[in-house]
């Protein structure tokens, strides 16, 4: 599965936005609860012009959605673009994350972010593509519940 395959399954939920928080990393963010177009883009805009000053990496990320979260936007999942293997950071449910944890060796904690909460996938395979969109679904169904 490639990161415009990701993207694309994520872009079809319902109130999802895109942003490229650290353009300069190559991360890109979506959110849940994005409230319209317009709103999206001046989230995008205010969280970018935050992020430029910052050469930090996801924990910047995360810390610096204050506006998306003023939005009533949750942010619940991060595509790590040009990694090899492609990485995805995803919020779960904390059972379900210890449980992938235990069952698979390319589910790890996601780096600076809470690991009672998020994993880190490294698309080698051992997941299967069905696998991945059906984590990718509930991580956008735990962040539109919280929105």
């Amino acid at each position: 599965m490639t990161a415009a395959e990701i993207r694309e399954i994520l872009l079809a939920y319902d109130k999802v936005a895109e942003r490229f928080d650290l353009p300069e990393k190559n991360l890109a963010a979506f959110y849940a609860g994005a409230a319209n177009s317009a709103d999206s883009a001046n989230s995008t805009n205010s969280a970018n012009s935050v992020n430029s000053a910052n050469s930090a990496d996801s924990a910047s990320l995360v810390n610096s959605t204050s506006s998306a979260n003023s939005a009533g936007e949750n942010l619940f999942a991060i595509i790590h673009e040009n990694s090899t293997p492609l990485r995805i950071d995803l919020k779960v449910d904390a059972n379900l994350a210890k449980l992938l944890k235990q069952k698979y060796e390319s589910v790890a904690n996601a780096p600076q972010l809470n690991p009672r909460n998020w994993v880190e996938i490294l698309l080698t395979g051992q997941l299967a593509d069905d696998e991945v969109r059906d984590l990718l679904r509930h991580s956008y169904e735990i962040a539109k519940t919280t929105t």
